[in-house]
């Protein structure tokens, strides 16, 4: 059975956003580490969760939640996250979705930009993401306004993000 993930419009606009702006820095050179979590709303898992961990160099680590809420994160479609300190977004969308034919986290920056220019420059994604219903608190939603942080170490990178209203 091919199991596909679909990524919301929204999320995948945020996820796209952060790699290409940042000049697409995905961690080519940089050391990875096992790195992922769970994420809870209200104490409950949440499945299909986006959480996306931007660094001040502009590297991006990206994971999907999984049924019982945990996730593992890629980057650049390599396993694993860089070790340092970074702002962490976390989005849940329902609505129109965007599917790339493969899993979010072999996505490369290559696949991005395709499926961007795939998008007439983005106009369709735009469309898209203002009928996309973010399922979890706003302020999660973006790194710069997040309150959430990881501090990824060498080893026990076991994050816990227990979201409230």
């Amino acid at each position: 059975m091919n199991k596909r993930i679909h990524l919301g419009g929204a999320a995948l606009m945020s996820v796209w956003c952060a790699l290409v702006f940042s000049g697409c820095n995905t961690a080519g050179d940089a050391k990875l580490v096992p790195a992922g979590g769970l994420v809870k709303y209200k104490g409950a898992p949440v499945a299909g969760a986006t959480v996306t961990l931007l660094y001040p160099d502009k590297q991006v680590a990206v994971g999907i939640t999984g049924e019982d809420g945990r996730f593992t994160l890629t980057t650049g479609g390599r396993p694993g996250a860089p070790i340092g300190k970074a702002k962490v977004a976390i989005t849940k969308t329902s609505g129109p979705t965007a599917d790339a034919g493969k899993p979010v986290e072999q996505l490369t920056p290559e696949d991005m930009m395709k499926m961007y220019a795939a998008t007439k420059g983005g106009q369709a994604m735009k469309a898209a993401a203002q009928e996309v219903k973010n399922e979890l608190p706003a302020k999660y939603a973006n790194p710069e306004t997040s309150p959430l942080e990881a501090d990824v170490q060498k080893s026990g990178n076991d994050f816990l993000f227990d979201l409230q209203d």
